[in-house]
């Protein structure tokens, strides 16, 4: 899948390690550009993605849509409480995963 960022000029390509380490090292210079981007939770926020994503598969056309939406929510940091502007940027990021992860868990336990 592949997610563009508004903010940012990156193109996210998930799933290949080599895309993962552009990411990383654009990532760091951002970071030093905006001092409130908490790395650390972006990182962990991005392999939680990844790691739905890669039950893709196994997810209905609803889901798709839902987890590719929190994806482009993600990517973007002028999102509701922007990501690099506010020491919470992350916070409604973190938000849109956790109720994303609720919903597919609950779904995958009822099936």
């Amino acid at each position: 899948m592949i997610a563009r960022s508004a903010g940012f000029s990156t193109t996210i390509v998930w799933g290949t390690p080599r895309n993962r380490r552009s990411w990383e090292a654009e990532a760091e210079v951002e970071v030093a550009k905006h001092p409130f981007l908490d790395l650390a939770q972006a990182h962990d926020l991005a392999a939680r993605l990844s790691s739905l994503l890669s039950r893709w598969h196994d997810l209905d056309p609803v889901q798709r849509r839902s987890l590719a939406e929190v994806i482009a929510y993600f990517v973007d940091p002028a999102d509701e409480e922007h990501d690099t502007l506010s020491p919470i940027g992350l916070v409604d990021d973190e938000e849109r995963v956790a109720a994303l992860e609720a919903d597919l868990d609950r779904a995958r336990a009822g099936a």
